[in-house]
């Protein structure tokens, strides 16, 4: 079957079990994402992103998935790959995740967000600050102290 790239903005997309999808490039836009991808680019404010089911990307070396801004909701089995990129106006929400996933890294720039209050990602996981402090990123976690923060 042929390999889709999807580009969507200000709009709203389901994504079915079975899909073959490359590149995700969306603005503004809300996905109900039950398909494997290669790589996610989510941007726009009003972006909302649910990847359900076990979807998810095998991506490795760079980022499977870049928040720029707009929140993506992982209720998916599935891996983000093994790094994420967050922006200024990016929220990785991780709280409804059915299982731990595996480890990966998170580069968050200031002003992103990250909920793993329900602890499924496992620990320790790599919060790598982008030309910013700390402090300047939220990161809500069951237990702060096995984040590492390079």
């Amino acid at each position: 079957s042929a390999v889709v790239t999807v580009i969507a903005g200000d709009s709203s997309l389901f994504i079915g079990v079975g899909a073959t999808i490359g590149a995700i490039n969306v603005e503004n836009t809300r996905i109900d994402l039950n398909a494997n991808f290669t790589t996610m680019v989510v941007s726009g404010s009003t972006s909302q992103v649910f990847a359900n089911g076990s979807a998810g990307t095998a991506t490795t070396g760079s980022p499977g998935v870049t928040i720029e801004e707009g929140t993506v909701y992982w209720r998916s089995t599935g891996v983000p790959g093994d790094q994420v990129e967050i922006g200024g106006g990016g929220t990785l929400d991780m709280r409804l995740a059915p299982n731990v996933l595996p480890t990966f890294d998170i580069y968050a720039s200031a002003g992103a967000s990250i909920f793993n209050d329900a602890g499924r990602i496992t620990l320790p996981y790599n919060v790598i600050p982008q030309n910013c402090r700390l402090q300047e990123i939220v990161v809500t976690t069951p237990n702060l102290s096995n984040i590492e923060f390079s």
